[in-house]
C-alpha cells in the first residue's frame, strides 16, 4: 500500500468545488489612450477606483513582473493585428495576494482599417488554477493508489474511475463511464441490505461506509469496503460523490475461516465434551472455558483456583493422582495424561481425562494449560464391554469345554463300534452279514461326519482353525480327494467326471488338507443331492501376478436344484433347503458353512447357481502363494489312444485330457474292425462294462494276432472283484497279462500314468493291494494306556490283527507302574481322559523320568477321542510324539506306529 492509499487523503485533497468567478469590463480608446474599467474590474485588481489613472499601462503596476512581457506582447499584437486576443496572467493585490486573471478582448476598428477602439473582459480564475492543481494532485494520487476510486454525479452515472478499478475489475473505463456502478458490479449475493443503506445515505447527502459482495467482468466475486463521500460546492450543494473502493476480499476470507474453525471448535466441544483452562502460576489466575464449568456444574459466578480445582477430584486415588501430576508439571515440566474420577458441584460421581501442560521460562514453571474432557459415558460403556467380553469369553470357554466333552463322549463309544465293526469284517462272513457290516460302518461314518462338522465350525466361530500353508501337487490331491467319492457316485448310477487338465504338472503353496475338505464337502454333497446323469468337477489356476495366483473349481450336478429364494440360506449354519431335506438326506447342515468359511479362510469366496430339477454349479476360488510347475522327463509323443467309451461326458473329457498329454484319442463303435484297419495305434481304452457282456473279445483278438498295443481297462471299484475273476478266466492271453486297470473316475494323471508304463513297460498293477504285517521291533511291545474296556478291545484286536504284542494299563498310574517293571516297551498308545491319572500328566511323569530313564524318549501316541485344535497342541505340549484322534481305522493305527518306529527307545 502506497503512501497516498489511504482514502482520507483523497478526500482531503478532493477539497471543495471553486467559488464563482469575480468578471469585469474594461474599454480603451486607443487614439485618446484612455482605460475605463468597471467596478469588477477594480474588485479584480483589488484596487479602489480613485487609486486608477485610467491611462493605458496604469494596468502594468499590479501584473507579477515575470508575466508582464507576455501580457504587454499580447496586448499589443492585438491592436496591431486588429484581432480578438485572450491572454492570462497573474496579478500582485496592494495585500501581496496573488491572483491569476483571464483577459479576453476584441479590436473595432474605423472606415480606414485602423484600430480605433479595445473592449474586453477580465476574469478572476485563481479558484479554479487552484482546483485545477488540486485535481492534479487527486489524479497523481489515485493513479497510484491500489484502491479504487470512483466519481458520480448526482444521478449516481460514473464520470470517473481510476487505473485501479480495472485492476480489480476487469471493466474498463469506458465500461462503467455513462452507468451507474452498482448495474454492473452487484448481483445476487450482493446484500440488499447494504444496497438500501448505500441509497438511502446518498438520498440525504450523506457520507456512508459499507461491505458488500461486488462481481467481476468474470463473473468472479470479491469484497470490497466502500467509503462515499459526497461533493459539495461553496454554498454546500450537492454537486457528485466520491467512492473510494477497499479490496477486503482476503480478510473476509479469513474471517469466513476464522468463524469456519470457531464454529467447528465450539461444536467439537459441545461434542465431545471437551473444555480447557489455563493457569497463570505468577498471578493464581485460573481460566476456565464454558464447557469445563459446565462439566463442574458450577454456578456462573464460581471462580475457580487450583485448590478447588483439585478438591473436585474424587477422594483417593484420583485427588492423588491429579495432586502428583501437578507437582511435576510445576517441578520439572512434566505433561499427563489421566483418566480420573470427579465429583461435580452438585454431587454427581463423573470419569474425566485430565491433559495438563507446563510454560517454562528461565527454568521455572510460569503457566499451567490443558484440556478436560467428559469421558463418563465411554467410560461406563468400556467397563460394560469388558464385562460382556468377560462374559462372552467365559461362554467361549464353556462351550469349548462343552464341545470337548461331548467330542470325548461322542468319539469314544464311536471308536468302539468302528473297530469292533472293523474286527468283524476280518473274521468269515457271508454276503448278508457283510452287507449289514457296511451298512452299520457307514452309519457309523455318517455320524462321525456330522461330529467333525460341529467341531469344525466350533474351530472356525472361535478363530481357533489353523491354516497351514505348505507346497504340494494339486493334481494329486484333487485326484486323491475325489477318487474316494466314486463308489457312492457308482452306488447310484452318476457318472462322476474329473478335468484336471487346467492343474497338470504343478505345485502350489497352501493347505492341502482344507482343500480337500472343500472339494469332498463340495463333490459329497452334489452326489448326495443328484440321482441321475452326472457330477462334473473342473479345477484350473488363474494367475493373478508374479506371486499370486487363485486355485479355482466347479462342482457341476444334475439333480434336485435348489429354489432361488432358498440359495442365500444354504451358507447359513445348520440349514438345508427344507425341514425334509434332512429327513431324505440327513447332515448337519454345517457342510456348505463350513466350506464357504473355510473359502474365505483361504483368500477365496464360494458361489452358487442353480435351477430346480435341473441341477447346481458351485464355484470356489482359493488365493495361493506361489505357482511352480513341475519337471516332466518322459513324453507320450505320437502316441495313439482307441477309446471304446460310449458316453459322451467321458469323450469330452477324454479329448480334453489328449490336447493336455500331447496324445491322439480316437473314438470308436467297432474297436475290433478299427484295431485291423488302423496301424498306428498304441493302446486301447477298454469300458469294463461293455467287454464284460461280450466276453472281453479284443484281449482275445489281441492275444490270437499277437497285437502290441497296451489294452488299458476302466473299471468301477464296486467292480474291481469281479474283474479279477473275469481277468484270472483269460489269463492264458498274452495281452492278459500286459493289462493296465484305470478305476472310475478317469483321471489325466492316471491315463498318463498308465501310458507311461507301456513305455516304459512296467503295467500298473491289477491286483488289490494288501497291508503288510509291521516288522520293525517284532521283539518289542506296545503299552496301551486305555480306561475304556470296549476301546481295548479294538486296540487289542487291530494290534493282533498286525501281530504286535502288547500289555495294557487301565490309567497312568499303572502305566508307569508297568514301565518301571518291564524293559521292552517300544511304543505307547496313550489315551488322555482317565481316572486317577490322564494321559497328560501321565505323559509329563514319563519324560521328567518317573518310569526309568530309557523310557524319557520313548514314542508316544495319543490316542484320544477329543479332536479339537487345542487338544492336539495340548498332547504335543505334554511331550506326546503324535496324535490319532479316535475312532482310528487298523490302516491309521499301523501307519502312525510305522511312522514312529524308528524312534529312539
Amino acid at each position: 500500500m502506497t503512501s497516498h492509499d489511504d482514502p482520507n487523503i483523497i478526500l482531503e485533497c478532493l477539497g471543495t468545488a471553486p467559488k464563482a468567478p469575480v468578471i469585469g469590463v474594461f474599454d480603451l480608446l486607443i487614439p485618446e489612450n484612455q482605460l475605463s474599467w468597471d467596478y469588477g474590474m477594480y474588485e479584480l485588481y483589488g484596487i479602489r477606483a480613485e487609486d486608477f489613472p485610467g491611462a493605458y499601462k496604469a494596468w502594468h503596476h499590479g501584473v507579477h513582473p515575470d508575466d508582464l512581457e507576455q501580457a504587454s506582447k499580447g496586448f499589443q499584437v492585438a491592436l496591431s493585428s486588429g484581432q480578438a486576443f485572450h491572454i492570462q496572467f497573474r496579478i500582485i493585490w496592494p495585500s501581496g495576494e496573488l491572483r491569476y486573471i483571464e483577459v479576453h478582448g476584441s479590436v473595432l476598428k474605423d472606415g480606414n482599417e485602423m484600430p480605433i477602439r479595445m473592449i474586453g473582459t477580465g476574469t478572476d480564475v485563481t479558484a479554479r488554477k487552484i482546483a485545477k492543481t488540486k485535481t492534479q494532485q487527486l489524479s497523481r494520487i489515485v493513479s497510484q493508489t491500489d484502491n479504487v476510486v470512483i466519481v458520480t454525479d448526482l444521478d449516481g452515472i460514473t464520470e470517473w474511475v481510476n487505473e485501479a478499478f480495472a485492476n480489480l475489475t476487469g471493466y474498463s473505463a469506458e465500461d462503467i463511464i455513462g452507468k451507474k456502478p452498482g448495474d454492473l458490479l452487484q448481483g445476487k449475493l450482493s446484500s440488499v441490505d447494504a444496497i438500501n443503506t448505500m441509497a438511502q445515505a446518498i438520498s440525504i447527502n450523506q457520507p456512508f461506509r459499507v461491505e458488500i459482495i461486488n462481481y467481476r467482468k468474470d463473473g468472479s466475486t470479491y469484497w470490497v469496503e466502500i467509503r462515499c463521500e459526497p461533493l459539495l460546492d461553496d454554498q454546500q450543494k450537492q454537486i457528485g460523490f466520491m467512492s473510494i473502493e477497499l479490496d477486503i476480499d482476503q480478510r473476509k476470507r479469513d474471517e469466513v475461516q476464522l468463524k469456519r474453525q470457531s464454529d467447528l471448535l465450539f461444536s467439537t466441544s459441545d461434542q465431545c465434551r471437551l473444555g480447557t483452562w489455563d493457569t497463570d502460576l505468577r498471578t493464581g489466575q485460573i481460566y476456565w472455558s464454558e464447557m469445563t464449568r459446565l462439566i463442574h456444574q458450577v454456578v456462573d459466578d464460581f471462580e475457580p483456583n487450583i485448590q478447588t480445582s483439585v478438591k473436585f477430584y474424587k477422594e483417593g486415588v484420583s485427588r492423588e493422582t491429579i495432586q502428583a501430576c501437578l507437582d511435576q508439571a510445576r517441578n520439572s515440566g512434566t505433561p499427563w495424561d489421566e483418566e480420573l474420577q470427579l465429583i461435580t458441584a452438585t454431587g454427581e460421581e463423573l470419569w474425566v481425562r485430565s491433559l495438563g501442560r507446563s510454560e517454562i521460562v528461565n527454568g521455572q514453571c510460569v503457566r499451567l494449560y490443558g484440556s478436560f474432557q467428559d469421558i463418563n459415558e465411554a467410560k461406563l460403556a468400556e467397563f460394560a464391554l469388558q464385562d460382556a467380553r468377560d462374559r462372552a469369553e467365559a461362554a467361549n470357554q464353556a462351550r469349548d469345554e462343552f464341545l470337548t466333552s461331548m467330542s470325548h463322549e461322542i468319539r469314544t463309544p464311536i471308536n468302539g463300534v468302528n473297530g469292533m465293526l472293523n474286527l468283524l469284517k476280518g473274521t468269515p462272513l457271508d454276503t448278508q452279514q457283510r452287507y449289514l457290516t457296511d451298512m452299520a460302518m457307514s452309519s457309523v461314518g455318517s455320524l462321525l461326519g456330522i461330529t467333525n462338522d460341529i467341531l469344525d465350525f466350533s474351530r472356525i466361530e472361535s478363530g481357533q482353525l489353523v491354516i497351514e500353508n505348505q507346497p504340494f501337487d494339486v493334481e494329486d490331491l484333487v485326484t486323491d480327494a475325489i477318487n474316494p467319492l466314486a463308489l457312492a457316485a457308482q452306488d447310484k448310477g452318476i457318472n462322476l467326471l474329473l478335468d484336471t487338465s487346467g492343474i497338470a504338472n504343478v505345485t502350489i503353496n497352501s493347505d492341502p488338507g482344507r482343500i480337500r475338505q472343500i472339494l469332498t464337502n463340495l463333490v459329497s454333497n452334489a452326489v448326495k443331492f443328484t440321482h441321475s446323469g452326472y457330477v462334473y468337477i473342473h479345477v484350473d489356476l488363474v494367475e493373478v501376478n508374479q506371486d499370486q495366483s487363485l486355485f479355482v473349481g466347479e462342482v457341476l450336478d444334475t439333480g434336485i436344484g435348489i429354489p432361488q429364494n432358498k440359495i442365500a440360506e444354504i451358507f447359513e449354519s445348520f440349514t438345508q433347503v427344507d425341514a425334509s431335506t434332512t429327513r431324505l438326506y440327513g447332515g448337519s447342515g454345517l457342510g456348505l458353512a463350513i466350506t464357504k468359511n473355510l473359502c474365505r479362510l483361504l483368500g477365496g469366496d464360494l458361489k452358487v447357481e442353480s435351477t430346480i430339477g435341473a441341477g447346481s454349479r458351485f464355484a470356489f476360488s482359493i488365493q495361493t502363494e506361489s505357482i511352480q510347475p513341475r519337471q516332466t522327463t518322459q513324453t507320450l509323443k505320437r502316441t495313439t489312444v482307441l477309446s471304446t467309451i460310449a458316453d459322451k461326458e467321458t469323450n469330452q473329457l477324454l479329448a480334453k485330457f489328449a490336447v493336455s498329454l500331447g496324445i491322439n484319442i480316437e473314438f470308436t463303435n467297432d474297436v475290433l474292425r478299427d484295431i485291423e484297419q488302423k496301424d498306428n495305434l498304441s493302446a486301447v481304452l477298454l469300458d469294463y462294462h461293455q467287454q464284460h457282456e461280450v466276453g472281453h473279445p479284443v484281449l482275445r483278438e489281441l492275444s490270437e494276432k499277437n497285437h502290441s498295443l497296451h489294452p488299458i481297462y476302466l473299471v468301477d471299484a464296486k467292480d474291481t472283484t469281479e474283474f479279477q475273476t473275469d481277468l484270472k478266466e483269460i489269463l492264458d492271453c498274452p495281452s492278459a497279462d500286459n493289462t493296465t486297470v484305470l478305476l472310475n473316475p478317469i483321471g489325466r494323471r492316471s491315463l498318463e500314468k498308465a501310458l507311461l508304463s507301456f513305455y516304459d513297460n512296467t503295467p500298473i498293477s491289477n491286483k488289490t493291494d494288501t497291508k503288510g504285517k509291521l516288522s520293525t521291533n517284532l521283539d518289542r511291545k506296545v503299552l496301551v494306556v486305555e480306561d475304556n474296556l470296549i476301546n481295548q478291545l479294538v486296540v487289542e484286536g487291530y494290534l493282533e490283527s498286525l501281530e504286535i504284542e502288547f500289555v495294557v494299563a487301565a490309567n497312568g498310574v499303572e502305566a508307569l507302574n508297568l514301565l518301571r517293571k518291564q524293559s521292552d516297551i517300544s511304543v505307547i498308545l496313550m489315551d488322555c481322559h482317565m481316572p486317577d491319572m490322564d494321559g497328560y500328566e501321565a505323559t509329563r511323569a514319563i519324560r521328567n523320568g518317573d518310569a526309568g530313564a530309557r523310557y524319557q524318549t520313548v514314542p508316544i501316541i495319543a490316542l484320544t477321542a477329543n479332536a479339537m485344535a487345542s487338544d492336539r497342541q495340548k498332547c504335543f505340549d505334554a511331550g506326546m510324539s503324535e496324535f490319532l484322534a479316535k475312532p482310528v481305522s487298523p490302516e491309521q493305527l499301523e501307519e502312525k506306529i510305522t511312522s514312529v518306529s524308528g524312534a529312539v527307545l
